[in-house]
């Protein structure tokens, strides 16, 4: 029996086949991200029985039975052929029947031994297809095609000597095998060997210096060593050799985000846009004006995405989203009511879509949709709460606060739900109850910093403040760090005259952890005026005055140390506008008598209807 053979350009078919397979296979698999490039891909450990199955795959031979040649050569071809027919169909069991058959009348054809090692690869019998690539390996060592494959399952299963093995043989055989260079490589970069890696990559493009995968890979090894300079300028040759090179495009642009030169990966993703169509970039272009709050340009490139995929769900929130930042209220609510349209469990878009009908005043339509959220959703506790809130806003305080009793029955696990109701009942002048609520939920909730400070808080308006005290010192046990608690225990002794080293060390402490916060800067000014160093506490006052321009307790306190420095009439002026900053009857009677007996000592007449404020730390 001769060997079966296929004609030239039959043959350089399979050739390019098989090499596309290994590609599809094994290697391309790496281009998946910016991070890994067209080569060996790494598979999974075995799965399946068939993996294990015998060694050796060799088809039974009819025994002590002579076939004639002409007539085994004339069924190779044809099985041979039907096998073919049947891979590029997608048909792998048809494909390996069909070859097996092919096998018996001609058992000695590399050509068809490397082909069922493909579709033993498609199925996962990877012992198989090693088999299968060894036979052919054995009957033609020249055969290129069987030993690319052959190194792509060894570099696969982890077995990279053997992988490498291979790679230099095909080279012994065809020195300029571009392929076997960048497969190299690509193993040699994943197996962390970066300079081996490189001086191979170097020795391709010496030899193919047109070979743009030589350059992007040897631009990747230049990245792992985090020399990002001629990393770049690789990808660059890469992408002028061939323009369309999508990944080279991806690996450059992300490279110069991630080094903070957004411009410039901007541009490489439009012109790559521009050569491709490529989604990736579109994608990458719209993220970029996100971040940079450029919705206008964000707007276009998601739209894009939108028309190629509209079943992209998180293209289209995002689109909603920039629809309620551009104040387009009502092409958000429409696609917003898309998304639920096609997904009924979409519970963040469902949030959104009450958000903005919140936002539009259409509290009944807001209420329907936020009470629609289970309470599995991450949204649950924020949209029962946006419930209450949207009953108060329309004038129905009783209804919130059945709403929100009917949450802590159903949800008594949630301490938020306890804050709010303790809101309202603040709110409805009912003080001793919201306090009474939170001293309930403090058994359950011991460690919730919100409900210490918020009970402390009403302890304060109580009166109580040794109560507010102990609550805020609980917190601090907690959370040394809490913020809110270290300026209401400095504050509060320094208005008390006692602790005042302690006072100032609380304080100056919750500064460092949150600079910039005005009631705080204005906590440190008081604190001084009441240890005598009024020139500081004016400059501290001052400060905080700039942070918040619109606190009459701030104003005030300046006034007081302006008073203190003799500077009276700076302290009226300052009496004067943080009189028309208080909305409190009692604030503005207090901040009124001052302004009177000033204008007394200054010779002016009286006004009585300026009136004070509560303590400032109440008024936090």
């Amino acid at each position: 029996m001769r060997r079966f053979s296929v004609p030239v350009s039959q043959g350089r078919k399979v050739l390019m086949l098989t090499q596309s397979f290994v590609c599809a296979a094994l290697v391309i698999a790496g281009c998946s991200t910016a991070s890994r490039g067209p080569g060996p891909s790494r598979v999974t450990p075995v799965e399946n029985a068939e993996q294990l199955a015998p060694y050796t795959m060799k088809p039974e031979f009819p025994s002590e039975k002579k076939i004639d040649s002409a007539y085994s050569s004339n069924q190779a071809s044809y099985h041979f052929s039907m096998g073919q027919a049947a891979s590029l169909e997608g048909d792998s069991n048809k494909a390996i029947e069909e070859y097996k058959i092919a096998l018996i009348y001609d058992a000695n054809s590399a050509v068809i031994h490397t082909r069922l090692a493909g579709e033993y690869v498609k199925k996962g019998m990877l012992t198989f297809a090693i088999e299968q690539c060894k036979i052919a390996v054995k009957i033609d060592p020249k055969y290129v095609d069987a030993r690319l494959l052959l190194a792509g399952l060894y570099a696969s299963t982890k077995l990279v000597a053997e992988a490498i093995e291979q790679y230099d043989a095909v080279l012994k055989v065809d020195p300029k095998n571009s392929e076997a260079y960048v497969f190299k490589g690509s193993l040699l970069l994943d197996e962390g060997r970066v300079k081996e890696a490189i001086a191979v990559l170097n020795r391709l493009i010496a030899q193919d210096p047109e070979y743009y995968l030589g350059y992007y890979y040897l631009g990747r090894a230049y990245q792992r060593q985090d020399n990002t300079k001629d990393a770049i300028a690789q990808y660059r040759k890469a992408m002028a050799i061939k323009p369309n090179f999508v990944q080279a495009g991806l690996t450059l642009g992300i490279l110069l985000e991630e080094m903070k030169k957004v411009d410039q990966a901007v541009q490489v993703y439009e012109e790559l846009y521009a050569e491709t169509g490529d989604l990736q970039a579109v994608a990458r272009l719209a993220q970029i004006y996100i971040d940079k709050e450029k919705y206008d340009q964000s707007l276009k490139y998601l739209l894009l995405l939108n028309d190629a995929d509209q079943d992209n769900l998180n293209v289209q929130v995002k689109i909603g989203l920039i629809y309620i930042e551009q104040k387009k209220y009502e092409n958000a609510i429409d696609i917003f009511k898309t998304i639920l349209s096609k997904n009924t469990e979409a519970e963040k878009v469902r949030y959104y879509l009450a958000s903005v009908f919140e936002e539009l005043k259409r509290y009944n339509e807001a209420i329907d949709e936020f009470q629609k959220i289970p309470p599995t959703s991450t949204v649950y506790i924020d949209a029962t709460i946006h419930v209450a809130h949207l009953h108060k806003t329309q004038g129905r305080p009783e209804e919130a606060l059945s709403w929100i009793e009917k949450a802590i029955n159903n949800n008594p696990k949630v301490p938020q739900f306890y804050v709010y109701k303790a809101s309202l009942l603040e709110d409805l002048k009912r003080v001793d109850e919201a306090s009474a609520v939170l001293e309930k939920a403090k058994v359950e909730f011991a460690r919730d910093e919100r409900v210490l400070y918020y009970l402390g808080s009403l302890y304060d308006k109580q009166g109580k403040q040794d109560e507010a005290l102990k609550a805020m010192q609980e917190i601090l046990e907690l959370n040394p760090d809490n913020v809110q608690a270290l300026n209401y225990i400095g504050y509060t002794y320094a208005t008390r005259g006692e602790n005042l080293g302690q006072a100032e060390q609380l304080i100056r402490k919750a500064i460092k952890l949150k600079p910039g916060d005005g009631y705080i800067q204005d906590s440190l000014g008081f604190l001084l005026m009441v240890k005598g160093d009024v020139r500081r506490a004016m400059i501290e006052l001052e400060k905080a005055l700039k942070l918040r321009p619109d606190e009459g307790v701030i104003l005030e306190h300046l006034g007081d140390a302006y008073l203190r420095s003799n500077l009276k009439q700076k302290a009226l002026e300052k009496y004067l506008e943080a009189a028309r900053m208080y909305a409190d009857p009692a604030e503005k009677e207090k901040i009124g008598r001052k302004i009177d007996e000033l204008r007394r000592a200054l010779g002016l007449h009286t006004e009585s209807s300026a009136k004070p404020r509560q303590p400032a730390n109440v008024s936090r």
